[in-house]
């Protein structure tokens, strides 16, 4: 009944060896400033196609407004208010976007605006008045 023999860092092994540390990649220091960095890239890439989006709905609508005041017969106010419901209603969604993404998570919340953003759009396909034409593009 011998007792284990337990080696220490600095004491050599039976056959001479000393104990090896487990080998690392220079880099691997680096790993969580890579994966940071990636992180960024992809958070900047993904706001500028938002951002090219919405720039590309506004242009759309300008050259579709004369089109939709002649079929839906709207006024020159109902037709300002056509075109300013789309940045109005993202500065309201963006004060509710916060509390939302605290409550329910990032992801849900991302998910509810996606398919907000899906009916909004069947929403103004199918528009019949000035009302459903507002609610779809708010």
């Amino acid at each position: 009944d011998a007792d284990p023999v337990e080696l220490s860092v600095s004491e050599e092994r039976p056959n001479g060896a000393m104990p090896r540390e487990p080998s690392r990649s220079i880099d691997d220091d680096d790993a969580p400033l890579r994966c940071a960095q990636n992180t960024m890239i992809l958070i900047s890439v993904a706001s500028a196609i938002s951002g090219a989006l919405f720039g590309y709905d506004t242009g759309v609508v300008s050259g579709a407004i004369e089109n939709v005041e002649a079929t839906l017969g709207l006024s020159t106010a109902s037709t300002s208010w056509a075109v300013a419901a789309t940045p109005f209603g993202a500065c309201v969604f963006a004060i509710v976007a916060a509390p939302a993404n605290v409550r329910f998570g990032r992801k849900p919340t991302l998910c509810f605006a996606a398919v907000l953003y899906a009916v909004g759009a069947l929403v103004v396909g199918g528009a019949v008045d000035v009302w459903s034409l507002l609610a779809g593009r708010a």
